[in-house]
């Protein structure tokens, strides 16, 4: 689905000249990676199901990021598409309802689409409704990610090690009609490629949870996950 983007002149101004300037835009750092990135394909496997009963891969191969040559995103990780003019304004489908902000430096601060009026529009579904705000450190990584759905929502709050733009651990806590879940995850990084942005890496994903109201009944539990990812660039010299 598209979405909205209102983005100052001068903020454009900002995200183009880091664009040429580090060849790392805001956008590609709010994602965690570096480098003129253009697509991101995703593949994901539980390495601790019983492979017999079920099948391990839960995603192969699927886009997960775009950007453009200006290292404006065009697909985020929640699945919004972001169209822009040649001004830097979004163009397409529901803008009058979306709302998507940056800061002073371009760098993406929320995006709200909750206003699209529920029933007005036939393709639009409420498992669609998403409002994302992103907090950044000094460097522009973030820190804390809050998104919400139509009655569900995760707060991921980000750590790092030194100044790398990938996180070593996430925390989320994310709630569903009534039902919680608390979660640590861990990260082990296997393998790079020439540009420096992970390809490979192992999560352990540790988890509480319960239901509203039934907090002394948590269920804990243990999952061990293989990310991989395929990543090409808008510059030859940045390709794998």
């Amino acid at each position: 689905m598209k979405k909205a983007l209102l983005l100052s002149f001068a903020a454009l101004s900002v995200l183009a000249a880091c664009t040429r300037a580090e060849k790392t835009s805001p956008d590609v750092r709010t994602f965690g990676m570096i480098g003129n990135v253009e697509e991101v394909l995703y593949s994901l496997t539980n390495l601790s199901v019983d492979q017999d009963e079920e099948d391990p891969l839960l995603a192969r191969d699927e886009v997960a990021l775009r950007f453009d040559e200006l290292g404006r995103v065009t697909l985020d990780d929640y699945g919004n598409v972001y169209e822009y003019d040649e001004d830097g304004n979004y163009t397409g489908l529901y803008s009058d309802y979306i709302k998507v902000t940056r800061d002073a430096s371009g760098r993406l601060k929320s995006f709200d689409n909750t206003s699209i009026p529920e029933g007005d529009f036939d393709d639009f579904d409420v498992m669609d409704y998403c409002s994302v705000t992103y907090e950044y450190d000094a460097t522009g990584r973030v820190t804390t990610e809050t998104y919400a759905g139509w009655e569900w929502g995760t707060v991921t709050t980000y750590t790092y090690d030194g100044d790398k733009p990938w996180p070593s651990k996430i925390t989320q806590k994310s709630y569903d009609e009534g039902y919680n879940e608390n979660s640590d995850i861990t990260f082990k990084y296997l393998e790079f490629d020439a540009r420096g942005n992970w390809t490979k890496r192992q999560s352990t994903i540790v988890t509480e949870s319960y239901e509203e109201g039934a907090e002394d009944e948590k269920e804990s539990y243990t999952q061990e996950r293989l990310e991989t990812r395929s990543i090409s660039y808008w510059s030859e010299s940045d390709q794998k």
